[in-house]
């Protein structure tokens, strides 16, 4: 498994619980966290850290599709 495996699933666009991510690339959720984390450093994602989802950013995501 690697980070952009998580990143390109994100990209489905939809709010994706940190729960869903963990038992779907079978990775604890303290690892999925971090790597999370990461990935909303480099505003590839977006967190909703009340209901613990996330999804991939407006931004990233027109960045790929417009051939970035």
């Amino acid at each position: 498994m690697r980070v952009d495996d998580i990143l390109d699933f994100l990209c489905d666009g939809r709010w994706h619980s940190v729960k869903s991510l963990a038992k779907r690339f079978k990775l604890s959720e303290d690892t999925v966290k971090k790597i999370l984390d990461f990935l909303a450093d480099f505003d590839f994602i977006v967190q909703n850290l009340e209901e613990n989802k996330v999804k991939v950013s407006e931004d990233y995501f027109s960045f790929i599709w417009s051939g970035g």
